[in-house]
């Protein structure tokens, strides 16, 4: 078996979906003849922590830095803190850091604050190559500071190196960039890890063309998307909505998931169509970053239709999923973006129509080829309402090319792509 060693700032047991990428490819490539290490930070202060995740991960060697970023040293100042007090809110409300990452840290620390995670990670690394051999390395991102401390040690120690991108870089919509200094710093940077990898993944085709901008070795860039893993909806259906149809949300809400589009075509529907819209019910699973939904449920009264499950474990998030009539996306983002959100993914899993919302070109070209998906744009509430009429009040069958398609999708399918490209390294 080869070895692999991976740097996945998040990692299980957080939670969230950005967690779960490198999580599913150590999970299966032992099976492609890869045996992988993960480093990755101590405990965090983050919106969410899900236990269940670790399942997956029993006898993974995985190992757990020190970090002088803000979200380690607030952590570890709530837990000084409950000792001495014995009592802290440690509740996932990272507002505070959002404010400090976007006013502070952004203007000096780029590309991002977890770059102070970066001098743990190489000593660390180097002390554990002198007590094993790997055969490759491989970064995953965001933070994509975590590319920089790859390459160091790709180039100190003469490793092979993969660097994984989940979502976009330099002028993309994660990274802030307050001043043309820090853009042209991540451009720069960007170019740098691009060029100086052995190959390059990309979670979408937007994020592989913007790249292949900074490259004249394009056969290095490949897409690999996110996934599902088959082995999470083998759950039997457990249905109690009281004979209503249920369209659920399952992920984050963020400013890349407005619903606010969904909510005034549901006004719409209620005032002209009452029979129609007492049919509907609306689920939200997931941790609501923005917390105004439920100021915005209540001023268009829509309590009565509209239910806030909060944040679940991964397991009875997909339990939710399998439950639903019809699974309910939104993808709302600035022009450009370059997108998939990665719940796309396990709806395909799920095998269920999808309510899409989106002005995201990456998100509504993968669902073109999708036959039970109906993809609207967040500007016409209106047509909103008609496509809730139509999915309630018609039949929905899976077909055969679907089902070829969502293949593709799979985890173990997709972690044997990345032990093809590790095994041409």
């Amino acid at each position: 078996m080869k070895k692999l060693l991976i740097l996945s700032y998040y990692f299980p047991p957080l939670g969230l979906g950005g967690t779960q990428r490198a999580a599913k490819f150590a999970k299966y490539l032992p099976e492609f003849g890869w045996t992988p290490t993960v480093l990755t930070v101590k405990p965090i202060a983050y919106w969410a922590r899900d236990e269940s995740l670790l399942k997956d991960l029993e006898g993974l060697h995985i190992i757990r830095t020190e970090s002088s970023d803000p979200q380690r040293l607030l952590k570890k100042f709530r837990e000084t803190k409950k000792t001495k007090t014995g009592n802290v809110n440690v509740s996932p409300n990272n507002g505070l850091l959002q404010k400090l990452n976007q006013n502070i840290f952004s203007f000096f620390l780029v590309p991002d604050s977890k770059l102070l995670w970066n001098r743990h990670v190489f000593k660390t690394v180097e002390r554990l190559l002198k007590q094993e051999h790997y055969d490759a390395l491989f970064t995953t991102s965001p933070p994509h500071s975590t590319h920089l401390v790859g390459k160091r040690i790709a180039g100190s120690f003469g490793l092979k190196w993969v660097a994984d991108f989940r979502d976009d870089w330099a002028a993309g919509h994660v990274v802030y960039e307050p001043t043309p200094v820090q853009k042209w710093l991540n451009r720069r940077m960007q170019k740098s890890v691009i060029e100086t990898a052995n190959a390059v993944i990309c979670a979408s085709s937007g994020i592989k063309s913007g790249f292949e901008k900074d490259t004249n070795s394009f056969e290095k860039l490949t897409v690999i998307t996110n996934g599902f893993d088959a082995g999470d909806f083998t759950i039997p259906i457990n249905k109690s909505n009281n004979g209503k149809l249920v369209f659920c949300y399952c992920g984050v809400i963020s400013k890349f998931s407005d619903p606010a589009a969904l909510f005034r075509a549901l006004r719409i529907l209620k005032e002209k169509d009452p029979a129609t819209f007492g049919k509907v019910k609306i689920q939200f699973v997931g941790y609501d970053a923005t917390g105004k939904l439920p100021e915005m449920i209540k001023s268009l009264d829509l309590e009565s239709t509209v239910e806030l499950i909060g944040f679940k474990p991964h397991e009875d998030a997909v339990q939710y999923l399998v439950n639903a009539d019809f699974l309910l996306l939104l993808a709302t983002g600035k022009k450009n973006d370059t997108f998939i959100p990665g719940k796309t993914f396990e709806y395909f899993g799920a095998q269920k129509p999808v309510f899409c919302i989106s002005n995201v070109a990456d998100t509504n070209e993968i669902l073109a080829h999708y036959s039970l998906a109906k993809v609207m744009e967040p500007d016409n509430p209106e047509k909103i309402a008609a496509n809730l009429d139509f999915f309630v009040n018609n039949k929905w069958t899976i077909q055969e090319k679907d089902i070829d398609f969502i293949q593709q999708f799979n985890r173990k399918n997709q972690t044997k792509q990345l032990a093809e490209i590790l095994d041409r390294l």
